[in-house]
């Protein structure tokens, strides 16, 4: 995108105006036309990943023999300072995580799961209310929609979606990994459920339409499951994890997750080829974590909250490490977390003291946010 408003006013102003324009339109490369004094225009491309590290160099050398700067809806006055300013406030803004829109306070809410079936509708269960529920995301406010579906027993439940009208769903109470489906107005169980003896807290998330990534705490292994549209079996072999106290894995993609346990206190990568898992790379210290939740936005980027931490962050995978990206974001009094991605910068938000909410994060975690 180009950098445009009124001509005459300044540049970090026009920025401050048009971050909403930004949320739209922003594409891979921030291009700044500078026009030298005495020359014709010449353009700069900061690609928004590497703006932070890059931004002030280029900024300043660009800046040096830069009168203003235009586009083709209009130009603004950028004098050397000011192009330093805008494209530092840029970048800034780039590494924000913010509320947006308002909370849905949920009544009575015990230990949540929720999982999103599309950029706008969440799957919700928690064990105070014990119903499976859809709620719908208008890009400003949640709403519960169609009925939900009584589902007694459950305690740490765990869900992951398959398709936009289809989750697994798994339980440490229960023992029992099953299938649910959504009409549009209601859910009902699919096929059989399938059992899992043993079983303490656990998580699950999908590796593709028909398979999910499974870990719980007391039999510390990392497991496959496969739905044929009846049943669940496990595939290929287990990976022992030992002493991970209460896990969170992603799926960042069909052969690899994240992997993090409220007392390993370590981000890691596990990959499966099909009949194995292993780690692949190093682990990433996150000190103190509490109960963890984490959400792939991306097949390098996930979000993450835990509970002692109570601090929203990104984590980002390069292949061989983790690290985290842009700024934090402190939510006090979270409770027990659990984040879900809507999109590549977007996240729905609850916990044990029941407010559904989202949360923007910064652009830099993947492809821009579009509405």
């Amino acid at each position: 995108m180009a950098i445009d408003g009124p001509l005459g006013t300044s540049a970090l102003d026009a920025f401050q105006r048009n971050v909403a324009d930004f949320d739209r339109a922003l594409n891979g490369d921030v291009n700044v036309t500078l026009r030298p004094v005495g020359g014709g225009p010449s353009k700069i491309a900061i690609p928004y990943t590497q703006i932070v590290s890059q931004a002030t160099a280029q900024a300043q050398a660009a800046a040096a023999s830069a009168q203003d700067a235009e586009d083709s809806a209009g130009s603004i006055n950028v004098p050397p300072g000011d192009a330093i300013a805008l494209v530092s406030q840029l970048a800034a803004y780039l590494d924000q995580i913010n509320q947006i829109g308002s909370g849905l306070p949920i009544t009575g809410t015990g230990i949540p799961s929720t999982t999103a079936l599309s950029s706008s509708t969440i799957a919700f269960f928690d064990n105070n209310n014990n119903e499976l529920r859809t709620y719908s995301w208008s890009g400003s406010s949640w709403s519960q929609v169609g009925s939900g579906l009584s589902l007694s027993g459950l305690v740490t439940p765990s869900m992951t979606a398959l398709s936009e009208t289809t989750i697994a769903l798994a339980d440490s109470l229960a023992d029992e990994l099953r299938t649910y489906s959504w009409s549009g107005t209601n859910w009902s169980q699919v096929g059989n459920s399938f059992s899992i003896s043993g079983a303490g807290s656990l998580s699950i998330s999908a590796i593709n339409s028909s398979s999910i990534a499974y870990f719980d705490a007391s039999n510390s292994q990392l497991r496959t499951y496969s739905w044929d549209g009846t049943n669940w079996s496990q595939t290929g072999n287990s990976l022992t994890i030992s002493s991970t106290g209460t896990p969170s894995v992603s799926a960042i993609s069909s052969s690899q997750v994240s992997f993090i346990g409220s007392t390993i206190d370590e981000l890691r990568t596990y990959s499966w080829d099909g009949t194995n898992w292993s780690q692949t790379g190093s682990g990433l210290a996150v000190t103190g974590s509490g109960i963890p939740s984490t959400t792939a936005l991306n097949s390098s980027t996930i979000a993450f909250f835990d509970s002692n931490n109570s601090e929203l962050r990104t984590y980002s995978w390069s292949g061989t490490n983790w690290s985290q990206v842009g700024n934090s974001l402190s939510i006090s009094s979270a409770g027990i977390p659990v984040v879900s991605s809507l999109n590549s910068t977007d996240v729905s938000f609850v916990d044990a003291n029941g407010e559904l909410r989202t949360y923007r994060l910064g652009f830099r975690t993947g492809e821009p946010y579009r509405p």
